[in-house]
């Protein structure tokens, strides 16, 4: 490797490999899945997707939005509107206890 050169691009895939077995992942790893993590822990972080896409590089917000999955967990977080609303019992004694 020289220090005023650019990276191969095979280079880079050999380091997200060994990083990859480093940290016990089986599968393997390449930019990408790196690329996408990062995105992805952003996003459950709390960073905007605009900014995200901008991060990334993406000229269209709909590639961002593509690019990015919601983790379970930042799903059960998030609190439904319907959890807010004050519903009553429905009295169904008057009349021939249809609801009106």
């Amino acid at each position: 490797m020289r220090p005023d050169q650019p990276m191969e691009r095979k280079t880079i895939r050999m380091a997200c490999n060994a990083a990859g077995r480093r940290a016990n992942i089986d599968k393997p790893t390449h930019p990408h899945v790196y690329r996408h993590s990062c995105a992805t822990h952003m996003l459950e972080a709390g960073a905007d997707l605009r900014t995200i896409q901008v991060w990334l590089g993406h000229a269209d917000i709909q590639t961002t939005a593509r690019y990015l999955r919601v983790s379970t967990a930042q799903i059960r977080a998030t609190t439904s509107p319907f959890d807010a609303l004050q519903l009553k019992a429905i009295d169904r004694t008057k009349e021939d206890g249809r609801p009106r």
